[in-house]
């Protein structure tokens, strides 16, 4: 059975938003007593965030900005009045507090309030503006309250998504890698691989901000339980790191091979190195197609071993036949050595990593 998906998830947020603007809306006009209660719902319709977390971050920021916002006009009222400089003074400086980056994305609500203090409630109606304030907490908490008990968002799976994505990603390109070595490759062939190679740190980085976006999301978090959650949030940090190191590597065994086209030709290792370096190549192609394999369920992590023990055995196959001369040439040898390490490293993280990885994907 599919699990529900991202759509899913924003229809939610959608009507918990929609909800919380409404009750927002009727708590300050029945309760509070309100003639014009649009702080409230606007400040519940903020704080219905991506998490719970900054859900609460937001209800301080919002209340705290508003609060601002109040202060400055009456204090500026009572000092100069009403004017137009008196204004101008209390949006420079509201302005400027906006700017102030730990009140984030509410920061404009200081000018906002300033303003329509000044300008509705003439900056000195005391109960006015302790009224506005006192809206704005209510609708926020709220807004607040609602996110948290009704279906509070996790979003784990978004993480492993771009887990299994990125490992689809090295997959294609060590295919390609091998394919390429075993019928000979050019400049332009070496040269897209590696840019492809170098793309992969973007998809490393979009799997970091996913995974610390789904370890925010279980902050304070009443659905965050081992037994509710998706994937455990240090395998899916794990397998992130694994992939970071994993795309260095790439990156060296792709310059290394635009070298031996570029550069000196006696160094370039021979065809029977390559032949079964592709094959090294192809058993790691497959063990990342193991991980980024959302149908493979309980066979992901038998697939990924035999793929990885395959390949380490043809490693060191290889190891052994290079020290030995037999597929190599002298002058040769620093490529030889970076290929040879390079793999390594790969094999040995999939090797440290493959409960992590296999763990952290559909």
């Amino acid at each position: 059975m599919q699990a529900p998906g991202r759509e899913r998830d924003v229809l939610v947020q959608i009507a918990k938003g929609a909800v919380a603007a409404v009750i927002a809306w009727q708590v300050a006009k029945v309760a509070l007593h309100s003639d014009q209660p649009f702080l409230a719902p606007l400040a519940a319709l903020i704080a219905v965030e991506a998490t719970v977390y900054q859900s609460l971050r937001t209800t301080v920021q919002n209340v705290t900005a508003v609060l601002a916002g109040v202060l400055l006009a009456f204090l500026t009222a009572r000092t100069l009045g009403v004017e137009w400089y008196s204004l101008g003074l209390v949006l420079l400086v509201a302005l400027g507090m906006a700017r102030w980056q730990r009140l984030g994305g509410s920061g404009l609500q200081v000018p906002t309030t300033a303003l329509l203090a000044m300008t509705i409630a003439g900056g000195v109606q005391d109960t006015m503006l302790e009224a506005r304030v006192i809206e704005t907490l209510v609708g926020a908490l709220i807004g607040a309250t609602i996110n948290m008990l009704i279906l509070p968002p996790v979003h784990l799976r978004d993480g492993r998504e771009s887990v299994a994505s990125t490992a689809r990603g090295v997959s294609r390109l060590l295919t390609s890698i091998a394919e390429g070595i075993r019928t000979g490759w050019s400049r332009e062939d070496a040269q897209e691989w590696l840019d492809r190679a170098r793309q992969l740190d973007a998809r490393v980085r979009d799997a970091r901000s996913a995974s610390e976006r789904g370890r925010e999301s279980m902050r304070f978090n009443p659905r965050a339980t081992p037994e509710t959650l998706p994937v455990d949030v240090a395998s899916l940090d794990r397998a992130v790191d694994s992939l970071e190191h994993v795309a260095v590597q790439c990156r060296s065994i792709a310059a290394t091979l635009l070298d031996t086209v570029t550069g000196d030709h006696t160094r370039r290792p021979t065809d029977a190195f390559f032949h079964v370096y592709a094959e090294i190549l192809d058993e790691v192609a497959a063990a990342f197609a193991a991980v980024g394999d959302d149908t493979g369920g309980a066979d992901e992590m038998q697939n990924l071993r035999i793929a990885v023990r395959n390949g380490g055995d043809t490693w060191r196959d290889l190891r052994t036949q290079a020290q030995n001369a037999e597929v190599q040439q002298n002058d040769s040898f620093p490529s030889y050595g970076s290929l040879l390490v390079d793999a390594e490293r790969i094999l040995d993280e999939l090797e440290r990593a493959e409960y992590f990885l296999a763990a952290s994907t559909p």
